[in-house]
């Protein structure tokens, strides 16, 4: 057992299966996010792991006993032993300590003239096990194919997919009509923008439709599932195909992944379907190209260009205005910070450029006659709309607009969202009420505890009512928040059902794909959350963390 050939072939063992752990992480999806099929191959390949581990321990040890006098081999050793431990805490250590024993012993019998015999039944069955990790290792790269194996046996008996199924059938008028996904007293169905029920509430769960192309035609397809079946459909309710469900209807987000699944592996569609549905700008950010041979030269007016020289050390950058036609005349800029990338600096949306100073409490802008304007104060400013400035004051947590000399001419907001004609805002109330540009509220009896924008190229808001207390599912999703669609007229869509009858009492539980789900386990943090809506100004990463 302590020949060279038996320490260099241990150390082959410790470094393959230091790889085969490698391999898993990398290769497998995450548990939380697996579908019930490839929690199941992974369980099984997760098993091997588990016995080659033993038989690796094993060997370890006798290979330890019997070279405990060699120091570096009894360290190599140790360490592969320890680092089994991690199996039930953090299994991607494992790889990190069996490669390291693995490489140690390799360099221990490099070093070391081991004249001792060399045991061949101990080579045969160290040998066994490297075969096995190879095994395993195959299975892991291929673990698609088992899953695929898997969900054929569960599916048999369903609607299997062709492969020519769309290439027979003709474009949908029904695309071009907007299937809105609700739910209402626990049934899921499809409404258009207009309140008129599409297809009927009978689904336990119904995924918003998403645009595919197949055989040089578009269609929209969703994913709904009912008892214990799931179907892919069309929005004349026709089967695309149907399977076995194996995901909790109240896990949203997993139907949703389920879905992209479909999509890409299925469909072979690229890209992702979440994406076909935040399609409302949540930010009007212009910016200033850099020149295509020149980094961080960024053309900014007839005369002047900017330049920034950015610190290699981590330091403060230098800002400079630079003659178009004269590199040598510079004008010094003092500030910060400004947010720019190589390619891009970033400007508000009328294209003045902004600077930071908040080391001194101040900031500003210069026109785009590189006419400087400064204001002090905790504050920033957002960006400019109609010669009026959005400003945050970050010590009062607030919202305003103001003239260009920064008086206030607007009520103070706890939050907003820019739209053409508008802005949603939260009001000191903490109630979300929409104005115009004028600051004026639009809609006198349209006052929420939330607003999502996320319709509004539909022609339409979500408007959500908070209960005293919301109730979560077993998945963290809320189950009591009652929202009502608001056109953008002000007038709540009223509910009707497949002959045009008007359903009362239109409050919906669940609305299109919100991402609302409860991630954080102070009640209060997540109300903030949830009721947080997303936009993104000029510079405002860095004023976060800077007052943080």
């Amino acid at each position: 057992m302590r020949g060279k050939i038996v320490n260099s072939i241990v150390a082959g063992m410790n470094f393959l299966f230091g790889l085969l752990i490698l391999f898993y992480k990398f290769f497998m999806p995450e548990a939380s996010r697996a579908t019930s099929q490839e929690a199941s191959v992974m369980n099984g390949i997760y098993q091997y792991i588990f016995y080659i581990m033993i038989a690796a321990i094993l060997v370890n040890l006798i290979t330890l006993i019997f070279n405990h006098k060699d120091k570096i081999l009894l360290f190599s050793y140790l360490i592969a032993i320890i680092a089994s431990s991690f199996y039930f805490f953090k299994i991607e250590y494992i790889s990190v300590l069996y490669i390291l024993s693995g490489v140690l012993t390799l360099i221990e019998v490099l070093r070391e003239n081991m004249i001792y015999p060399n045991n061949m039944f101990y080579i045969v069955i160290v040998s066994i096990v490297i075969v096995a990790i190879g095994l395993v290792g195959i299975n892991i790269l291929t673990y698609k194919d088992d899953v695929e194996k898997l969900r054929k046996i569960e599916n048999k008996g369903y609607l299997e997919y062709e492969e020519n199924y769309f290439e027979y059938i003709p474009m949908l008028p029904e695309d071009e009509t907007f299937y809105l996904n609700v739910e209402r007293n626990g049934y899921w169905g499809y409404i258009d923008n207009s309140g008129k029920t599409l297809i009927d509430f009978e689904y336990d769960y119904a995924t918003p439709f998403v645009r595919i192309e197949k055989n040089g035609k578009t269609f929209d397809v969703a994913l709904v599932c009912k008892d214990d079946t799931c179907c892919l459909i069309l929005k004349n309710k026709r089967n695309v195909m149907t399977y076995a469900n194996k995901i909790d209807m109240y896990d949203y987000d997993g139907q949703m992944d389920e879905l992209q699944r479909l999509y890409q592996d299925v469909l072979k569609q690229e890209g992702s379907v979440r994406d076909q549905l935040s399609t409302v700008p949540t930010s009007k950010m212009n910016s200033i190209k850099s020149y295509d041979n020149t980094a961080y030269r960024y053309p900014y007016n007839e005369d002047y260009d900017i330049y920034i020289t950015v610190s290699q050390t981590g330091g403060k950058n230098r800002y400079e205005f630079v003659k178009n036609d004269d590199s040598k005349t510079r004008v010094g800029i003092n500030c910060d910070f400004m947010q720019f990338d190589e390619r891009n600096l970033y400007v508000y949306s009328n294209g003045y450029l902004p600077f930071y100073r908040p080391s001194e409490a101040v900031q500003g802008w210069f026109d785009n006659d590189t006419k400087k304007k400064e204001i002090e104060g905790d504050i920033q400013i957002m960006d400019f709309f109609d010669n009026r400035i959005l400003i945050k004051d970050y010590a009062e947590n607030i919202y305003y607009f103001a003239d260009l000399n920064g008086n206030p001419v607007s009520d103070y907001y706890r939050d907003i969202f820019v739209m053409d004609n508008g802005y949603i805002v939260k009001n000191l109330q903490e109630k979300y009420i929409i104005i115009d540009k004028e600051f004026k509220r639009i809609y006198e009896n349209i006052e929420y505890d939330y607003i999502s924008p996320a319709l509004l190229d539909k022609g339409l808001y979500i408007c959500g009512r908070f209960p005293l207390k919301i109730n979560f599912n077993n998945f963290g999703y809320p189950q009591n928040i009652e929202y009502d669609l608001v056109d953008l007229n002000g007038n709540i869509i009223t509910l009707k059902d497949l002959e045009g009858n008007e359903i009362p009492n239109p409050a919906y539980t669940t609305v299109y794909y919100l991402n609302n789900r409860k991630n954080v386990s102070a009640y209060e943090t997540y109300i903030e959350v949830l009721t947080d809506i997303k936009y993104t100004f000029v510079g405002e990463d860095y004023y976060i963390n800077f007052y943080k």
